[in-house]
Protein backbone atom coordinates (compact mmCIF):
# COMPACT_ATOMS: atom_id res chain seq x y z
CA UNK A 1 0.00 0.00 0.00
CA UNK A 2 1.12 3.48 -1.33
CA UNK A 3 0.45 7.05 0.64
CA UNK A 4 0.82 10.03 -1.19
CA UNK A 5 1.88 13.09 0.31
CA UNK A 6 2.72 16.79 -1.43
CA UNK A 7 6.54 15.77 -1.53
CA UNK A 8 6.39 12.08 -2.43
CA UNK A 9 4.13 8.53 -2.25
CA UNK A 10 5.40 6.39 0.29
CA UNK A 11 5.24 2.61 -0.23
CA UNK A 12 5.08 0.52 2.77
CA UNK A 13 7.02 -2.92 3.43
CA UNK A 14 4.27 -5.97 2.36
CA UNK A 15 4.04 -7.84 5.95
CA UNK A 16 4.96 -11.66 5.64
CA UNK A 17 7.05 -13.64 3.25
CA UNK A 18 5.60 -16.11 0.99
CA UNK A 19 6.86 -20.05 1.57
CA UNK A 20 8.62 -20.05 -1.73
CA UNK A 21 11.07 -17.23 -0.62
CA UNK A 22 11.83 -19.63 2.66
CA UNK A 23 12.75 -22.52 0.79
CA UNK A 24 15.34 -20.52 -1.18
CA UNK A 25 16.68 -18.74 1.80
CA UNK A 26 16.90 -22.71 3.24
CA UNK A 27 18.20 -24.32 0.35
CA UNK A 28 21.35 -21.63 -0.21
CA UNK A 29 21.83 -21.99 3.74
CA UNK A 30 22.24 -25.67 3.06
CA UNK A 31 24.50 -25.16 0.24
CA UNK A 32 26.66 -22.40 1.96
CA UNK A 33 26.94 -25.11 5.22
CA UNK A 34 27.99 -28.07 2.52
CA UNK A 35 30.72 -25.52 0.68
CA UNK A 36 31.87 -24.64 4.47
CA UNK A 37 32.16 -27.58 6.98
CA UNK A 38 34.54 -29.37 5.00
CA UNK A 39 36.81 -26.68 4.80
CA UNK A 40 36.13 -26.51 8.55
CA UNK A 41 37.11 -30.24 9.24
CA UNK A 42 40.14 -29.99 7.29
CA UNK A 43 40.85 -27.29 8.99
CA UNK A 44 40.51 -29.13 12.94
CA UNK A 45 42.27 -31.85 11.70
CA UNK A 46 45.41 -29.81 10.44
CA UNK A 47 45.58 -28.58 13.74
CA UNK A 48 45.11 -31.41 15.42
CA UNK A 49 48.69 -33.04 13.17
CA UNK A 50 50.39 -29.75 14.06
CA UNK A 51 49.80 -30.36 17.75
CA UNK A 52 50.85 -34.12 17.55
CA UNK A 53 53.82 -32.87 15.57
CA UNK A 54 54.77 -30.45 18.07
CA UNK A 55 54.60 -33.40 20.79
CA UNK A 56 56.51 -35.58 18.92
CA UNK A 57 59.63 -32.37 18.45
CA UNK A 58 59.02 -32.31 22.94
CA UNK A 59 59.95 -35.91 22.73
CA UNK A 60 62.88 -35.41 20.42
CA UNK A 61 63.89 -32.15 22.41
CA UNK A 62 63.65 -34.68 25.95
CA UNK A 63 65.76 -37.41 23.82
CA UNK A 64 68.80 -35.03 22.92
CA UNK A 65 68.87 -33.97 26.47
CA UNK A 66 68.71 -37.51 27.36
CA UNK A 67 71.51 -38.63 25.27
CA UNK A 68 73.45 -35.58 26.58
CA UNK A 69 72.90 -36.64 30.16
CA UNK A 70 74.41 -39.99 29.70
CA UNK A 71 77.72 -38.74 27.93
CA UNK A 72 80.54 -40.08 30.07
CA UNK A 73 83.10 -38.71 27.40
CA UNK A 74 83.14 -36.60 24.23
CA UNK A 75 80.76 -38.12 21.48
CA UNK A 76 79.34 -40.78 24.06
CA UNK A 77 75.67 -41.06 25.11
CA UNK A 78 72.86 -43.07 24.60
CA UNK A 79 69.52 -42.91 23.11
CA UNK A 80 66.81 -44.38 26.03
CA UNK A 81 65.86 -47.70 25.84
CA UNK A 82 62.60 -49.18 25.23
CA UNK A 83 62.35 -50.57 28.48
CA UNK A 84 65.17 -51.23 30.92
CA UNK A 85 64.30 -55.10 31.69
CA UNK A 86 60.89 -57.10 30.97
CA UNK A 87 58.50 -56.04 33.21
CA UNK A 88 60.37 -52.56 34.06
CA UNK A 89 60.46 -49.30 33.26
CA UNK A 90 59.65 -48.23 29.49
CA UNK A 91 61.32 -45.02 27.26
CA UNK A 92 58.52 -42.79 28.90
CA UNK A 93 59.63 -43.07 32.14
CA UNK A 94 63.20 -42.69 31.96
CA UNK A 95 62.40 -39.28 29.76
CA UNK A 96 60.21 -37.96 32.35
CA UNK A 97 62.68 -35.97 34.24
CA UNK A 98 63.70 -34.00 30.46
CA UNK A 99 60.71 -33.62 29.53
CA UNK A 100 58.92 -31.20 31.95
CA UNK A 101 60.23 -29.18 34.81
CA UNK A 102 57.57 -31.18 37.26
CA UNK A 103 58.31 -34.21 36.86
CA UNK A 104 55.30 -36.60 36.91
CA UNK A 105 57.64 -40.14 37.26
CA UNK A 106 59.46 -38.79 40.95
CA UNK A 107 58.12 -41.31 42.95
CA UNK A 108 59.10 -44.29 39.90
CA UNK A 109 61.94 -46.43 41.49
CA UNK A 110 63.74 -47.46 38.69
CA UNK A 111 65.13 -50.31 40.27
CA UNK A 112 62.22 -52.24 40.79
CA UNK A 113 59.58 -53.16 38.42
CA UNK A 114 56.57 -51.59 37.46
CA UNK A 115 54.07 -54.09 39.15
CA UNK A 116 55.33 -52.59 42.57
CA UNK A 117 55.24 -48.87 41.86
CA UNK A 118 53.16 -46.98 43.54
CA UNK A 119 49.87 -46.08 41.86
CA UNK A 120 50.81 -42.78 41.84
CA UNK A 121 53.41 -43.41 39.80
CA UNK A 122 51.64 -45.95 37.52
CA UNK A 123 49.03 -43.58 37.03
CA UNK A 124 50.66 -40.97 36.03
CA UNK A 125 49.68 -38.89 32.90
CA UNK A 126 51.45 -36.45 30.45
CA UNK A 127 49.81 -34.62 27.71
CA UNK A 128 52.95 -34.82 25.50
CA UNK A 129 52.56 -38.79 25.17
CA UNK A 130 49.05 -37.99 23.48
CA UNK A 131 47.85 -37.07 19.71
CA UNK A 132 44.95 -35.04 20.35
CA UNK A 133 43.27 -36.72 17.00
CA UNK A 134 42.56 -40.12 18.95
CA UNK A 135 39.69 -39.13 20.94
CA UNK A 136 40.65 -41.07 24.25
CA UNK A 137 37.94 -41.28 26.67
CA UNK A 138 40.21 -42.77 29.26
CA UNK A 139 44.00 -42.05 30.14
CA UNK A 140 44.49 -45.15 31.82
CA UNK A 141 44.98 -48.97 30.82
CA UNK A 142 41.27 -51.08 30.92
CA UNK A 143 42.00 -55.07 30.59
CA UNK A 144 44.76 -57.27 30.52
CA UNK A 145 47.42 -56.69 33.13
CA UNK A 146 48.02 -58.45 36.90
CA UNK A 147 50.07 -57.96 39.62
CA UNK A 148 52.16 -61.02 40.36
CA UNK A 149 48.92 -61.92 42.77
CA UNK A 150 46.82 -61.70 39.26
CA UNK A 151 44.90 -58.75 40.80
CA UNK A 152 44.00 -56.29 38.39
CA UNK A 153 46.32 -53.33 37.86
CA UNK A 154 45.62 -50.39 35.65
CA UNK A 155 48.29 -47.60 34.61
CA UNK A 156 48.54 -44.66 32.15
CA UNK A 157 48.44 -45.41 28.60
CA UNK A 158 49.91 -43.20 25.18
CA UNK A 159 49.59 -42.67 21.88
CA UNK A 160 53.87 -43.08 20.59
CA UNK A 161 56.02 -45.81 20.36
CA UNK A 162 59.82 -46.72 20.05
CA UNK A 163 60.49 -47.86 16.59
CA UNK A 164 62.28 -51.37 17.61
CA UNK A 165 62.63 -53.27 14.68
CA UNK A 166 61.84 -53.97 10.49
CA UNK A 167 59.94 -57.17 11.84
CA UNK A 168 63.25 -59.30 10.93
CA UNK A 169 63.10 -62.62 12.77
CA UNK A 170 67.24 -62.75 12.95
CA UNK A 171 66.74 -59.72 15.03
CA UNK A 172 64.21 -60.08 17.64
CA UNK A 173 61.61 -56.61 18.33
CA UNK A 174 61.32 -57.45 21.99
CA UNK A 175 65.04 -58.91 22.24
CA UNK A 176 68.93 -57.13 22.68
CA UNK A 177 69.61 -57.83 18.87
CA UNK A 178 66.55 -55.73 17.69
CA UNK A 179 67.60 -53.39 14.49
CA UNK A 180 65.97 -50.61 15.26
CA UNK A 181 66.99 -47.25 17.87
CA UNK A 182 65.38 -47.98 20.64
CA UNK A 183 65.07 -51.72 22.05
CA UNK A 184 65.62 -53.31 25.16
CA UNK A 185 68.21 -51.90 27.99
CA UNK A 186 70.95 -54.31 29.60
CA UNK A 187 71.14 -55.20 32.70
CA UNK A 188 74.13 -55.25 34.05
CA UNK A 189 73.73 -55.54 37.54
CA UNK A 190 70.67 -57.43 39.68
CA UNK A 191 69.92 -58.34 42.71
CA UNK A 192 66.65 -60.50 43.53
CA UNK A 193 63.79 -58.12 41.48
CA UNK A 194 65.91 -55.33 41.56
CA UNK A 195 68.05 -54.37 39.09
CA UNK A 196 70.66 -52.20 40.38
CA UNK A 197 72.87 -51.23 37.30
CA UNK A 198 71.69 -50.48 33.52
CA UNK A 199 72.51 -49.16 30.08
CA UNK A 200 71.26 -48.54 27.10
CA UNK A 201 72.47 -50.62 23.76
CA UNK A 202 72.21 -48.03 21.38
CA UNK A 203 73.02 -44.41 20.86
CA UNK A 204 73.08 -41.49 18.03
CA UNK A 205 76.48 -42.68 16.57
CA UNK A 206 74.78 -46.27 16.23
CA UNK A 207 72.95 -45.00 13.48
CA UNK A 208 74.69 -45.96 10.43
CA UNK A 209 72.34 -44.83 8.34
CA UNK A 210 72.33 -40.79 10.02
CA UNK A 211 70.06 -39.63 12.12
CA UNK A 212 68.27 -38.23 9.38
CA UNK A 213 67.36 -41.30 8.17
CA UNK A 214 66.60 -43.36 11.34
CA UNK A 215 63.14 -43.05 12.67
CA UNK A 216 63.28 -42.93 16.92
CA UNK A 217 59.48 -42.78 17.79
CA UNK A 218 56.39 -42.71 15.99
CA UNK A 219 52.50 -42.88 16.07
CA UNK A 220 51.39 -46.46 17.46
CA UNK A 221 48.54 -48.20 15.51
CA UNK A 222 45.25 -48.93 17.55
CA UNK A 223 42.07 -50.31 16.21
CA UNK A 224 39.36 -48.31 17.57
CA UNK A 225 36.97 -49.04 19.81
CA UNK A 226 40.11 -51.49 21.67
CA UNK A 227 41.63 -48.50 23.54
CA UNK A 228 43.40 -49.59 26.83
CA UNK A 229 43.43 -52.75 25.73
CA UNK A 230 46.91 -54.71 26.41
CA UNK A 231 46.03 -57.40 23.22
CA UNK A 232 45.90 -54.50 21.18
CA UNK A 233 49.25 -53.02 22.01
CA UNK A 234 47.72 -50.44 24.29
CA UNK A 235 47.87 -51.58 28.04
CA UNK A 236 50.40 -49.28 30.26
CA UNK A 237 52.71 -47.18 28.53
CA UNK A 238 54.96 -47.46 31.21
CA UNK A 239 54.62 -51.32 31.97
CA UNK A 240 57.50 -53.44 30.36
CA UNK A 241 55.93 -56.34 30.53
CA UNK A 242 54.28 -55.99 27.01
CA UNK A 243 56.43 -55.04 24.30
CA UNK A 244 53.77 -53.71 21.89
CA UNK A 245 52.50 -50.71 24.66
CA UNK A 246 55.73 -48.98 23.84
CA UNK A 247 56.93 -50.45 20.68
CA UNK A 248 56.13 -51.05 16.99
CA UNK A 249 57.78 -52.71 14.04
CA UNK A 250 57.73 -51.05 10.57
CA UNK A 251 59.02 -52.90 7.22
CA UNK A 252 57.79 -56.09 5.17
CA UNK A 253 54.65 -58.04 6.65
CA UNK A 254 54.63 -54.66 8.78
CA UNK A 255 52.86 -52.16 6.99
CA UNK A 256 51.48 -48.66 8.57
CA UNK A 257 47.21 -49.33 9.36
CA UNK A 258 45.11 -47.80 6.41
CA UNK A 259 42.78 -46.99 9.21
CA UNK A 260 41.87 -46.84 12.58
CA UNK A 261 39.72 -50.24 11.86
CA UNK A 262 42.37 -51.81 10.40
CA UNK A 263 43.81 -55.41 12.74
CA UNK A 264 46.45 -54.82 14.95
CA UNK A 265 49.82 -55.79 13.95
CA UNK A 266 52.66 -54.86 16.23
CA UNK A 267 52.38 -51.80 13.59
CA UNK A 268 52.63 -48.11 13.47
CA UNK A 269 49.11 -46.13 12.72
CA UNK A 270 47.59 -42.83 13.95
CA UNK A 271 43.65 -41.51 13.76
CA UNK A 272 45.09 -38.64 10.97
CA UNK A 273 43.39 -38.85 7.66
CA UNK A 274 45.31 -40.85 5.38
CA UNK A 275 49.08 -40.12 6.96
CA UNK A 276 51.29 -41.15 9.95
CA UNK A 277 53.88 -39.12 11.93
CA UNK A 278 57.37 -39.91 12.72
CA UNK A 279 60.06 -38.34 14.78
CA UNK A 280 63.46 -39.04 13.11
CA UNK A 281 66.64 -38.87 15.46
CA UNK A 282 67.18 -35.53 13.84
CA UNK A 283 64.57 -34.08 15.76
CA UNK A 284 62.54 -33.32 12.24
CA UNK A 285 58.69 -34.81 12.48
CA UNK A 286 57.83 -36.14 9.39
CA UNK A 287 53.87 -37.31 8.08
CA UNK A 288 54.07 -40.41 5.78
CA UNK A 289 51.39 -41.83 3.65
CA UNK A 290 49.63 -44.98 4.85
CA UNK A 291 50.69 -45.90 1.66
CA UNK A 292 54.47 -46.02 2.30
CA UNK A 293 56.32 -48.78 0.91
CA UNK A 294 56.75 -51.19 3.84
CA UNK A 295 60.78 -52.10 2.53
CA UNK A 296 61.29 -48.20 2.61
CA UNK A 297 59.40 -48.15 6.07
CA UNK A 298 61.85 -50.95 7.14
CA UNK A 299 64.94 -48.93 5.66
CA UNK A 300 64.17 -45.75 7.64
CA UNK A 301 63.88 -48.05 10.86
CA UNK A 302 66.73 -50.32 10.82
CA UNK A 303 69.63 -48.13 12.20
CA UNK A 304 72.32 -50.40 10.30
Amino acid sequence: MCVKSDRATFCGIRPGVTRLEVVVVVVLVILALGILLPFLGRGRGLAKQVECANHLRRIGQGIEFYHDGTKSRPGSGFLPPARIDEGYATWPIVLGPYLATDNLFAEWDLQKPYAEQSAAAREAVMPVFFCPARNRTETLSQAGELDRHGARIVGGVGDYAGASGDGDPAHLWTGPKANGAIILGEVLEREDDLVLRWKSRTSFASLVRGKSYTILIGEKHVPFGHFGEVWAGDGSFYNGGNAANFSRIGGPGYGLAASMEAPFNNNFGSAHAGLCQFLHADGRVEAYANSLDEQVLGQLIRRE
